[in-house]
């Protein structure tokens, strides 16, 4: 034969490696061997494209002849089993649409043991598979020999545009591990048959061989995407002539190093070396490469292979200049309402399908001149012109990955009700390599965003989250109530509105500080649905992890200021610890009648615009969620003046009130405070004591907050039972706060004085046991001073009657005045204060 290409990878993990490459590697496609075949064509076109060339796999046990590198049959050392022949496939949207909607790939000549073959005994099985973008497997063929009536094979129709994967194996050691020599030492030949124009089809690494009995010249060709740095180019086993230019789309031409036998060129072995080739303008730079061979000797089988940086970032070659490149796919049309200077953005996704990095350019066209538009990326920065040719574009693309954008519009004063502004996008690589090869410019692929004047659709949430109770007989667990308000805060009606939050991102995965060790949902309730539309109903399968969604899938619908109000118990594990740190938002949606959803980020509280200025999506303070650090408690204390008891000359009644509260978040119980009156009124008195005290009432006169409510100990007598609280689970969760009023009765009846003072004690246990008191501070607020510690507020409540009577008088006297029609009299104004 003319030429043989034999193309046998290193290892089948090193060929995965390469396959990928194209979807991963910064900008840069591999030059394999004579492998990418792109010539205008029929409407079937036949690759390769050369008359007398073919693909060619050679099975594991057949002698390539080039050293160990290429085969692990001949020579010495071996580098690793055998791999096989792999194609990338480049597929466009308008690839698809020249087509009716599909193409089919088809592969001429596949079984082994046919004319074109190289067989050696019994025919070597082959198989040929399909792979889509990211490497799942569509279709696979085997062939065990010839296969009459045809040969040739067609996969299934592929319908979506992509960079897609043919894949060549021989040899039965790769298809059913059997190792017999006979069965895995052919060259089974083949060529692929596409019904494109101009089609991009590559390989990634290969052997290339000429047999004309003269020395020719020849180009490859590779194309570099914008952004790319540097370049590595090889060849292996260039060892009978033969010299190597790389030339970029500037038309700068570069010598590059010829190899020897069964080494890389640069001065390398036989698994290193090459060529670096610095791009120091990487957007001028990118584009179509030439590499030309030039004095190709016959019978001299050689390798070349081209990387962006390094080895296994291969990128394929072509054979013929290619006409055209790029493969991306801009998407959707958008419908958008918004009012006279208000701003709205149409969102709209580029995905770069290509094997090589790229640069979408974005034109605009039909903007009306009263809407001001600008185009932005996902996080809202405004797009810049990243290539210099006077177009905002996307800036560099990723193969295969995919970008968010918007158009943002504001209509002003005076513009119409409409706007249709069309976003025309165009491929920097197809534009580059067209203008290379003297092709027209590509067409332009489109998006078109409209944008209406009138009422914005709107929705607000609001999430509360109550203070945690304990869950009794379960030590460590806490329940919480979570209170969610959504309102359509517009007048559009909103259809499939919906509340979502992920309790297993804040509580397990990403706590703020402290998470939880685990969480259960104890119901989901729609307390009330007020206004116009459908009620939404409960999902009941709501678990905060898999199942994120409030309402079940009903129709939802929120006329203009309806609102729902939905509840859900959650049941919180912290029983390792007893810590619970950590915030989060739920999300709120709905659907106008363009189908364009909306979407607000809960606000902290029960107001879903709590500033007022009729925009909920500017209010999204996250909800937190607290229990632990320290426990605490706090007590006030407060004496009354003295009442005189009426026919008991020397009684006196005071009436004492405590405020006793939980000022921690980690709920208290046996929550108790004890006074002893035995000691400051007869005992211990700071300077007068009593004769006696009686106890005339206790009365528990509120409570608030959650937990159990005490009730008054009527057996309180201030001395031998000094408890206010009857011994009930008293329990305080965080927050909760009861008052409490004792009437004391005090004999003076031997000298009418008291003067005394002394303070009261508050305690409670939480959930490990441990209790905390706090002694009283006078007064009615347990943490005056307010910076969050009760216990460093302590002043003791004073008792007073009487001491020495005593009694002041003051007297002034004006100046005079003279008397009217009586000389000589005055009149004076004499003022006494007693």
């Amino acid at each position: 034969m003319l030429a043989l290409i034999r193309h046998l990878l290193r290892t089948q993990a090193a060929v995965v490696t390469r396959s990928r490459s194209f979807g991963t590697t910064v900008g840069l496609i591999c030059c394999a061997a004579i492998g990418l075949w792109g010539r205008p064509a029929n409407a079937q076109s036949t690759l390769p494209s050369f008359p007398g060339l073919k693909f060619q796999t050679s099975s594991p046990r057949r002698c390539a002849g080039i050293g160990d590198w290429y085969t692990t049959q001949c020579g010495g050392t071996t580098v690793g089993a055998p791999g096989y022949h792999t194609f990338f496939i480049n597929i466009t949207e308008a690839d698809l649409a020249a087509n009716g909607g599909s193409i089919v790939i088809t592969i001429e000549n596949a079984p082994s043991g046919l004319a074109l073959d190289e067989t050696n005994g019994p025919p070597d099985p082959t198989r040929f598979s399909l792979f889509a973008p990211g490497g799942t497997l569509l279709q696979s063929q085997t062939f065990l020999g010839p296969n009459n009536p045809s040969n040739d094979f067609s996969f299934l129709p592929i319908t979506a545009p992509g960079v897609y994967e043919v894949r060549s194996e021989s040899g039965a050691l790769l298809i059913n591990g059997d190792n017999a020599t006979n069965l895995n030492n052919d060259d089974n030949s083949f060529l692929i048959s596409v019904p494109i124009n101009d089609f991009l089809i590559g390989q990634f690494q290969g052997s290339f061989q000429q047999d004309t009995g003269s020395s020719i010249n020849f180009d490859l060709f590779f194309l570099v995407g914008p952004g790319t740095d540097e370049l590595f180019l090889r060849n292996f086993d260039l060892d009978n002539r033969g010299t190597v230019v790389y030339e970029d789309p500037l038309g700068a031409g570069t010598t590059g190093t010829s190899s020897g036998n069964a080494v890389w060129n640069g001065g390398g072995n036989l698994n290193m070396g090459g060529d670096t080739v610095p791009l120091t303008q990487p957007i001028n730079q990118a584009g179509r490469w030439r590499l030309g061979i030039s004095d190709y000797s016959s019978n001299n089988q050689t390798i070349f292979e081209a990387n962006t940086r390094q080895p296994d970032s291969t990128i394929p070659l072509f054979d013929s200049p290619p006409q055209r490149a790029g493969n991306f796919v801009i998407t959707p049309d958008t419908t958008r309402t918004t009012a006279v200077g208000a701003e709205v953005c149409h969102p709209f996704t580029v995905t770069n399908n290509f094997f090589t990095t790229d640069i979408i350019n974005l034109n605009l066209t039909g903007t009306d001149p009263l809407y001001t538009v600008e185009l932005r990326d996902g996080a809202g920065n405004p797009l810049v012109d990243t290539d210099g040719d006077g177009i905002i574009d996307t800036g560099i693309l990723q193969p295969g990955k995919t970008a968010s954008f918007q158009l943002c519009v504001t209509p002003q004063a005076g513009a119409p009700p409409q706007d249709v502004t069309t976003i025309e996008a165009t491929s920097f690589m197809d534009t580059t390599v067209r203008a290379q090869a003297g092709q027209p410019a590509p067409t332009p692929q489109s998006v078109v965003k409209t944008t209406l004047i009138g009422d914005a659709p709107q929705i607000g949430l609001a999430k509360e989250i109550s203070a945690p109770r304990s869950v009794a007989g379960s030590p460590g667990f806490f329940d919480f109530d979570i209170t969610y308000v959504v309102t359509n805060t517009g007048s559009v009606p909103l259809s499939s509105v919906q509340v979502t939050d992920d309790l297993q991102d804040v509580l397990i995965d990403n706590p703020t500080t402290n998470g939880a060790d685990g969480f259960t949902i104890q119901g989901v309730t729609v307390t009330s649905f007020t206004g116009t539309g459908t009620a939404p109903t409960a999902n009941g399968a709501y678990n905060g992890d898999t199942d994120q969604n409030l309402f079940s899938a009903a129709p939802n619908q929120f006329d203009g200021g309806a609102s729902a109000t939905v509840t859900v118990t959650v049941r919180v594990d912290l029983s390792s610890d007893g810590l619970l740190d950590t915030q989060n938002s739920a999300t709120a949606m709905g659907d106008d009648s363009n189908g364009t959803t909306v979407t607000d980020v809960s606000q902290n509280g029960s107001d879903v615009d709590p500033d007022g200025d009729g925009d909920p999506t500017n209010n999204n303070a996250p909800s937190p969620w607290q229990v632990g650090g320290a426990p605490q408690i706090g007590l006030a204390k407060e004496i009354s003046a003295p009442t005189a008891v009426v026919g008991q000359p020397g009684f006196f009644d005071f009436d004492i009130t405590y405020v006793v509260t939980n000022t921690g978040s980690v709920p208290l119980s046996s929550v108790q405070v004890t006074d002893d009156l035995q000691d400051v009124l007869i005992d211990n008195p700071t300077t007068n004591g009593a004769d006696g005290f009686t106890i005339q009432g206790v009365t528990v006169t509120s409570f608030t907050g959650t937990g159990t409510a005490p009730t008054a100990n009527g057996a309180y007598n201030g001395d031998t039972d000094q408890n206010l609280f009857s011994a009930a689970p008293n329990q305080f969760d965080g927050g909760a706060s009861a008052t409490v009023t004792v009437t004391v009765r005090v004999d003076l009846s031997s000298d009418g004085l008291l003067d005394t003072q002394n303070s009261a004690t508050a305690m409670g246990d939480d959930s490990n046991g441990t209790t905390v008191t706090d002694v009283s501070q006078n007064g009615s607020d347990v943490d005056p001073d307010g910076d969050g510690d009760p216990t460093n507020n302590n002043a003791p409540s004073p008792w007073q009657v009487g001491g020495a009577p005593q009694i002041g008088l003051a007297k002034e006297i004006s100046a005079p005045t003279a008397v009217v029609g009586q000389p000589g009299f005055f009149d004076f104004d004499i003022t006494y204060v007693v």
